[in-house]
């Protein structure tokens, strides 16, 4: 229930990084380019009208990276940070791959908030959750998964093409009887 109460945010976060790099190219040496850009813009030297762009996505998406820790795990590592920075659509991420990473993301934080609206649904029939929520949870997301078969070929598409609602589950009185 946690993961869909910060939905709504990870989902934000995911479509503000999106937009920031929109249109740009990445690759591994694309934060090293835009450290070297930013010290040319102190000295004067304004090469790349998107370096604020490119600056405020490094930004978010170290945040993203840095929240990605569950609390109570213990310290964070250098080490789970780098794996956590690996998870986020950055700049050094291509297109096609920053793409792909968004929409799983976003699917998978869309598909968390309908699990939710179901526990709920479920508890107002049931009194409680129980081993047949799970079943219905499970059938659901088998159903539903996140990462769908035509990944591939969706990544040359826009950033929230992915990101359409779940489909539509049946009646929570219906569905959970």
């Amino acid at each position: 229930m946690e993961a869909a109460a910060q939905a709504p945010q990870t989902i934000a976060s995911y479509e503000q990084l999106g937009g920031l790099l929109e249109g740009l190219d990445g690759g591994a040496l694309e934060n090293w380019k835009t450290k070297g850009l930013s010290v040319l813009q102190s000295a004067g030297i304004d090469i790349d009208p998107r370096l604020g762009d490119k600056q405020a996505a490094e930004a978010i998406a170290v945040k993203m990276a840095s929240n990605m820790r569950k609390p109570g795990t213990g310290t964070e590592t250098d080490r789970d940070f780098v794996r956590f920075m690996a998870q986020v659509p950055d700049l050094s991420k291509s297109k096609e791959g920053r793409k792909i990473i968004s929409d799983v993301a976003i699917a998978s934080a869309k598909r968390d908030q309908e699990v939710a609206r179901m526990a709920n649904a479920y508890v107002r029939q049931n009194g409680q959750l129980d081993g047949g929520f799970m079943e219905v949870a499970s059938q659901y997301m088998a159903a539903n998964p996140v990462v769908p078969k035509d990944v591939p070929k969706r990544a040359a598409g826009s950033v929230n093409e992915a990101a359409k609602p779940a489909p539509k589950t049946p009646d929570a009185t219906n569905e959970l009887a």
